[in-house]
């Protein structure tokens, strides 16, 4: 299968291809652009924001909301997301692990759009 990956490359995070017999999570097995935020408060921060346009949320499948701390926060997240017409999906730990780079994702990703900047005019 073909999968993509983040590749630090002259400072940027770029995708590579790799064609590494992992099984990827989407449709198709396609990356389908954007960025991958990670963690419950980035997650719900861009959720709350609405500053970038979201594609779908990931909830790792494993996850028992009884025995967490931020099992509200986690609600909220998937809540939001709903409301805004976003597809949540249970993926395993390791397709968020994957798409992460192995950083502590909590078991929350959101797939959205780079956050744009304006650019700032030159200094005198």
């Amino acid at each position: 299968a073909v999968s993509y990956r983040r590749e630090a490359a002259a400072g940027y995070d770029e995708w590579a291809e790799v064609d590494d017999g992992a099984a990827v999570v989407g449709d198709g097995g396609e990356y389908d652009g954007g960025e991958y935020l990670y963690g419950v408060s980035s997650v719900l921060c861009a959720l709350q924001t609405g500053r970038r346009s979201a594609t779908r949320l990931l909830l790792q499948d494993s996850m028992v909301l009884a025995k967490r701390k931020d099992a509200a926060l986690v609600r909220t997240a998937e809540r939001l997301a709903a409301e805004g017409g976003l597809p949540v999906s249970r993926v395993d730990k390791h397709s968020l692990n994957l798409l992460t780079r192995d950083r502590p994702h909590q078991g929350v990703v959101l797939q959205a759009e780079a956050l744009g900047f304006e650019p700032m005019p030159l200094l005198p």
